[in-house]
């Protein structure tokens, strides 16, 4: 049976109004592979800094897992969601899963740290004691999963972006949008119904790429069903896939794409206890 669809006119005004209502400020971050980082920058992969008085991140059975990327909040640009001195680390496991647990809540494949205060007495000589396993230790390893390869220093912007397709709670925006402005959308009518093919794989793959906040990407779809949405309402990091040069480059399976989310208001407590992990390809 035909749908029945509304007017370009009234497909233009729709989705004008769902950018104006989702539009938020997010961070690109930009990676460099032209650049060195140092024990203390911002970086995907390489070296982590880390405390020896601490204990390192590890699964129940004391495999150490491997850093996947610092973000130095000195760094960030100008926002009011991170604070403005520490480091945030995320960690997984180097598998074939790349640390995703197929059965929550057994997460021990994966943790986020976050250091308040950074020791800059530390040096990389403190952190080679620890023989923990890096990106640049494994490179050549036979059994080597990891998604990244060599390391990366990172840029980073501020940028406005707009919920789209990926997000689990798009169409239900979409729907009750059109409501508001009086236009009549089919039950189960949706955004492949409005956009041709080239104006859809815009709006789609303009939250791809390397992110904090803003909206998820996804090769396949969200994993997050309308109570884990609810739970997992911020995306805390995304990191896609890219080539660099040199060998480095970020690969998950089959050019796919992992990311975490938080509660919004853990972030602002600074609490990453209970944070949600996931990746996909196509």
């Amino acid at each position: 049976m035909k749908k029945n669809l509304p007017t370009d006119e009234q497909i233009k005004k729709l989705y004008d109004a769902v950018k104006n209502k989702t539009k938020k400020k997010a961070i690109r971050l930009e990676l460099d592979c032209d650049k060195t980082p140092g024990l203390f920058n911002s970086k995907i992969g390489g070296v982590p800094y880390w405390n020896p008085d601490m204990t390192y991140p590890e699964t129940n059975n004391g495999e150490k897992l491997v850093m996947l990327a610092q973000l130095n909040m000195s760094e960030l640009p100008e926002n009011d969601v991170f604070p403005k001195e520490g480091m945030l680390q995320f960690f997984i496991l180097n598998d074939d899963l790349y640390g995703m647990p197929l059965d929550e809540p057994e997460h021990d494949g994966y943790k986020v740290v976050f250091h308040k205060k950074i020791n800059t007495e530390i040096t990389e000589k403190d952190i080679e004691s620890l023989e923990i396993p890096t990106t640049l230790s494994i490179e050549e390893d036979d059994d080597n999963l990891f998604p990244v390869t060599g390391e990366f220093a990172v840029n980073f912007k501020n940028e406005y972006v707009f919920m789209n397709d990926c997000d689990c709670n798009f169409n239900s925006v979409l729907y009750d949008t059109a409501k508001e402005l009086g236009i009549e959308l089919d039950e189960d009518t949706d955004s492949y119904d409005l956009l041709d093919e080239k104006e859809l794989n815009k709006m789609i793959n303009s939250t791809s790429g390397h992110w904090l906040l803003g909206y998820p990407f996804f090769t396949q779809c969200d994993p997050r069903n309308d109570e884990m949405a609810e739970k997992y309402n911020t995306v805390l990091f995304q990191l896609d896939s890219e080539d660099g040069k040199d060998g480095k480059e970020v690969l998950w399976g089959d050019l796919g794409v992992g990311a975490f989310f938080i509660n919004e208001k853990s972030l602002k407590e600074l609490n990453f206890d209970d944070v949600l992990y996931n990746w996909d390809c196509g």
